[in-house]
């Protein structure tokens, strides 16, 4: 380990006692430099299917990315696990052992845990320990989780990669770039309310649907918007309501919610509607829907029809509507469109608004709303969330407007598959809408 590039010279000489012995001889050998590995969990994320947050006695994963992120070899590495009390490992996977692992190269192990009542606290500190060959090239890493964080349904597949030397060393991640380090402003509007909706999983709610159905991140999309709302958009947690895979009752009894709180505020509150999901149109009239996860896409009329949903958020004055659409109404989808026979897109009705209400919406007429899948988010959702981290909130509705547009204009077209977010204004605010803040 000590070594360095150049040469080592070697003289060799046998001696022998009657005199009889060999002339020196020189051999020249090339030596390098010694490259080291250096092993360390580079991300992480808790899901179940379950739950949408961590609680006790509901079984969770947490799938760990291990990665060598230095160009050396590493050699006999081995990765611990260790749990506090009341915590259980399910999988019995606690300790595993690799023979090496190339530079850059990426392990995925998934831990299915437990928390028993006995546990004390409401933070769970999780160590995992990593060591190689010489016991000087890895780094442990420790854990916190919390219990009643919020979890994400869908695990993340680690391709395997090419193993090549000097290679140009990629930090592994299990999630986007906008799921971490989302900004945190001190800032509290008691008069801000969110509903969110994630609708990822339908195919579990409908039998003889096929996954490929379901809509991948949408749960994704919606949780770490919530996040948002409350760390950057100075939203109360209290006053902000996530539903995952919601049903058509849910979503009314959400829908229901944030209007009375319109009506109890007497014309002050704010309002932010956000959905990521399915959404199809009539095909007779042209109306669109959103669609519940336990509503099948042959009987659309018993989902949300997207003009009743404006007309409930502003039955009462609010002094902002904002609604954020990840969905299409045109009959495609991101994986398959909920009604496989559907050969013809629509291009569904524009609804009148009215009020103090502007739509962000994913994509305009025929087209399909799609995922980045390189991000794990919807397209409109990724750019959405990536504004508000770079500018930490302090954005007009303008700016984020153009810059959503923009955004995901340029990155479908470069994968053939173009789609143009659109802003629908009421006629109330159409002076005024682009000067709006987001905090």
């Amino acid at each position: 380990m000590n070594t360095t590039d150049g040469k080592v010279v070697f003289t060799l000489k046998v001696d022998e006692p009657n005199g009889f012995g060999t002339d020196a001889y020189q051999l020249e050998v090339s030596t390098r430099s010694f490259v080291s590995p250096l092993v360390e969990v580079v991300d992480y994320t808790i899901t179940s299917n379950q739950s949408g947050v961590l609680a006790k006695k509901i079984p969770f994963d947490l799938q760990i990315l291990v990665q060598n992120t230095k160009q050396g070899y590493a050699d006999n590495v081995k990765v611990t696990l260790s749990l506090p009390e009341g915590v259980f490992c399910l999988t019995g996977n606690e300790t595993l052992d690799y023979s090496g692992l190339q530079a850059g190269e990426k392990k995925s192990i998934v831990y299915n845990l437990i928390v028993n009542d006995k546990f004390v606290g409401t933070s769970i500190p999780i160590k995992i320990k990593v060591s190689e060959k010489y016991n000087k090239y890895a780094k442990d890493k420790d854990i916190s989780l919390s219990l009643n964080e919020s979890m994400s349904s869908t695990k993340i597949e680690v391709l395997a990669e090419n193993k090549q030397n000097n290679i140009n060393i990629q930090i592994g991640s299990l999630s986007s770039d906008v799921d971490k380090n989302i900004p945190l402003n001190n800032l509290s509007y008691t008069n801000r309310y969110a509903l969110i909706i994630g609708n990822e999983d339908y195919s579990s709610w409908q039998k003889g649907l096929s996954t490929e159905i379901n809509v991948d991140y949408a749960e994704n999309d919606a949780r770490i918007f919530k996040e948002y709302c409350v760390k950057t958009m100075g939203i109360p947690e209290k006053q902000v309501k996530l539903l995952s895979n919601a049903t058509s009752s849910q979503m009314s009894q959400g829908l229901a919610w944030l209007n009375n709180l319109a009506k109890v505020e007497n014309g002050k509150a704010e309002l932010i509607f956000y959905y990521s999901g399915h959404g199809l149109p009539d095909e007779q009239t042209k109306e669109s829907y959103l669609i519940p996860v336990d509503v099948s896409g042959s009987n659309i009329t018993q989902g949300l029809k997207i003009a009743d949903v404006y007309s409930k958020l502003t039955e009462y004055p609010s002094q902002k509507v904002t609604v954020f659409l990840d969905a299409c109404f045109s009959g495609g989808a991101r994986n398959q469109a909920l009604i496989a026979q559907k050969t013809v897109k629509i291009n569904p009705k524009k609804e009148q608004i009215k009020g103090n209400l502007i739509v962000f919406t994913s994509s305009s007429g025929e087209e399909s709303s799609g995922v980045y899948r390189e991000q794990k988010h919807g397209f409109f959702t990724y750019y959405l969330l990536k504004k508000l981290q770079e500018t930490k909130g302090d954005v007009t509705y303008n700016e984020l407007n153009n810059y959503i547009k923009a955004s995901v204009s340029k990155e479908t077209s470069l994968i053939g598959k173009p789609q143009n977010p659109e802003v629908l204004v009421s006629p109330q605010i159409e002076n005024s809408w682009s000067n709006w803040k987001i905090k």
